[in-house]
This record gives C-alpha cells, structure tokens and sequence, in this order.
C-alpha cells in the first residue's frame, strides 16, 4: 500500500471549480494505490455532508506580512516572491516532521502558490515529489497585482513578477516531475537538460447526482448563452466584461430577445452591480445545481482574453451537450478543432457569425456529437490514470 500526501492552497472539498477538480483527481488516482494524507492553505467554505477521501488532514498556515515592502523583502530573502505562498516556522517544521514519520511514496504538490513547499523537503524525499503546475502564476494570474499601481511599487512588482518566473522554473526543475495541462507551458518550465514537464490533462467526470438535465440537446431552446466561472478569477471577470461592453449588445440586436445567464463564485460588488445594469443579464452567485442552468441554455460563451491552463468549464459543458463559442485564449491547450468541437470568435461580428451556424440542427448536433466524442478519447478519467501511471513508472 503506498502513502501519498498532496500539499495544496484551499481544501479541495466541497468546492467544485476546475482548480479543486483536479486536485480531486489526483485525490482519486492515488488513492487506488493507499492512503492519501492533505496538508493545505485555505479552508472550505461550506461543509456539506461529503466523505472525505483523506486519511488525516493538516492546516498550514501562512507566515505574516502586514505589508507590501515586508513581504516583498521577506519574499526575496526567503526565495519565496510574491505570491508564492511561505509558511510559518511551525507549519514548516511540522510538515517536515510529518514527512520523516510518514516516509511518503509519493509527494503532489499542486500548483504553483504552494510549490515553495518542496524547498523545504530534502533532497531524497525531493526526489519522489511531484509537482503539478496547472497554471502560471507568473503570466494571467499576476496581473491583479499591477492593477492601480504605479511608480516604484509597480517597478517593484514587475522584478518580482521576474524572480516568480525562475522560481516556478526552479520548482519544476527541483521536482521528480512537473505536470502542466497546457502544451504550450513546456518550453518555459523545461530547465537545461532536465526532464520536460508531462501533459496530464483535465479531464470532467462528475457524480452520477449531477446527470444533466439536457441530454436530449438544446437546440429547441431559447436563444440563452451560459457563462459560468469563478468569478473571482481575474481572467474570467475581465473576460465577461470585455463580452458585456463588446459583443453582447450587438448580438441582442442580432437575435432580440436573447440573453444571458451568468453563474459563478464570489462575483465582486462591481460586477453584480453591472450585471443588473445590462438588460438581458442575469447573475446567480454560489449556484448548487449548474446543470439545471445549462438545460435551460442553447450554448455556452467562453469570452477569456487572459488565462491559463485549460477551461474545464468547457469540459463540462460538452458533457452537458451545449455547444460553446470561446475565443481561442478560452479554447486554449484543448485539443478542439474550430467548427468541429467548438465556434471560435474574436469580436461581435464572428460571435454572431458564429451563432448564426446554431440555427441549423444539423451543425448543432454534429458540434455536439463531434465534442461528446473529444471527451471520451482526450479528457476521460482513463487518459488521466494511464498519463499518471506513466509518471509514476518514470520517477520509480
């Protein structure tokens, strides 16, 4: 029986956005081989009745820095840049104590924010450690840090901004195995002569509860586009404002009447008040059952201009036969061919172009058919257990 701990930012129960869903895959993988231990940042923010798949759970916690010059100054000290996550000394050394005792087989630290973890791990336990960068902190995801800032500061962040890419390099190179769900982070975290990172990709399998209420196509429904995102995803909140302030307008005038439902966690004030301001615009925040949503839709809209990884939103949206237009950033490192799988836009004209193919049933239910298939073959639990086989076998 192996022994597996996975070092992550929030606990991955219950939350279901594509970050916890694929941590909850790893979770799935290798607990097939024994016991899965957690150590992690942030706690949930419900606790419904859910069995938890871990045999022991341990809350680290964050080492203090009231400030932005302490913590940019702690941060270069330490070797942990902003916003890589850095411990306090008695989360670290409990975790290390923990690692003695339990002589993990296997270490999965997820994500990048968490990755300043395996410096802390000797070089020995270093060599069974796997470290999964999904997405780049160093690219989309650091761009809030320079929103509204000039001067110095901004200076400041854009050299941190460069010591956060040798970092999540450094990490990669420092692990057994660096996982990415996006071919084209391998150039970037491929370090000399070591071994490039390896593709696992998302994949979407949800619970038998969670069945669509739409299996049966949605080509007879309203003229209704579906977003749904974590809201408090910098991408996906510039994203549908961008879509609201560009595209939606001149689609309504296209097709009257139609509209547009937005789903997603933790919306900011400014994006709720906007949302009630556009006509043809609802919001529901912190929804339980996003399938009664999508079979109240026709298709889904993908409109991200930043991001990285791969949209598991997409996935899932296939699975719920609804077809999806997204901009090729929002379709990025899927392996989805344009007029096949998905209808790839860039502005309102090719948005309604785009759309205006849904009128036909014929290309409705080939998109579906033809994204069903691509699910199956690329995103399914088996392609993910046989690629984390593989790894496994490598780092021995």
């Amino acid at each position: 029986m192996k022994k597996t701990l996975v070092i992550t930012t929030h606990h991955p129960i219950p939350e279901t956005t594509g970050a916890n869903m694929r941590t909850m895959h790893f979770v799935r993988f290798f607990a097939q081989l024994g016991s899965v231990d957690l150590a992690y940042t942030f706690p949930s923010g419900s606790s419904p009745e859910v069995a938890s798949p871990f045999r022991s759970e341990v809350r680290l916690a964050l080492r203090d820095g009231s400030g932005f010059a302490q913590q940019f100054m702690g941060g270069l000290l330490r070797r942990r840049p902003i916003p890589i996550y850095s411990y306090t000394a008695q989360s670290s050394d409990y975790l290390a104590q923990l690692v003695a005792r339990e002589d993990y087989d296997y270490i999965l630290v997820r994500s990048a924010y968490a990755s300043g973890a395996l410096f802390d791990l000797s070089p020995n336990v270093r060599a069974r450690a796997i470290l999964d960068l999904d997405d780049s902190v160093s690219d989309s995801l650091y761009e809030p840090f320079l929103t509204d800032v000039s001067g110095l500061r901004r200076m400041l962040l854009r050299l941190n901004r460069a010591v956060v890419r040798r970092h999540e390099r450094s990490a990669a190179a420092a692990a057994a195995a660096c996982l990415i769900c996006n071919e084209k982070d391998r150039p970037r975290l491929t370090v000399g002569r070591g071994r490039p990172p390896v593709l696992v990709p998302n994949v979407f399998t949800p619970a038998v509860s969670e069945r669509p209420a739409c299996e049966d196509g949605g080509f007879f429904a309203e003229d209704r586009l579906l977003f749904v995102g974590t809201l408090s995803y910098a991408p996906n909140e510039a994203g549908l404002r961008w879509f609201l302030a560009t595209v939606f307008g001149p689609f309504r005038r296209s097709f009257p009447g139609a509209a547009l439902t937005v789903i997603g966690r933790s919306p900011s004030t400014e994006l709720e008040i906007l949302c009630r301001a556009t006509d043809g615009v609802d919001l529901h925040a912190d929804v339980d059952d996003v399938f009664g949503f999508y079979a109240a839709s026709r298709a889904v809209v993908v409109p991200l201009l930043s991001g990285g990884g791969t949209r598991v939103k997409i996935l899932e949206s296939m699975f719920a036969r609804r077809p999806v237009l997204s901009t090729a950033v929002g379709a990025d490192g899927l392996d989805l061919r344009n007029g096949v799988e998905v209808l790839l836009f860039e502005d309102a004209a090719q948005f309604i172009e785009a759309y205006s193919q849904l009128r036909s049933e014929s290309v409705y239910d080939a998109l579906v058919t033809s994204a069903q298939s691509v699910l199956q073959e690329k995103y399914s639990v088996g392609v993910f257990d046989a690629t984390m086989s593989s790894v496994l076998t490598r780092i021995g």
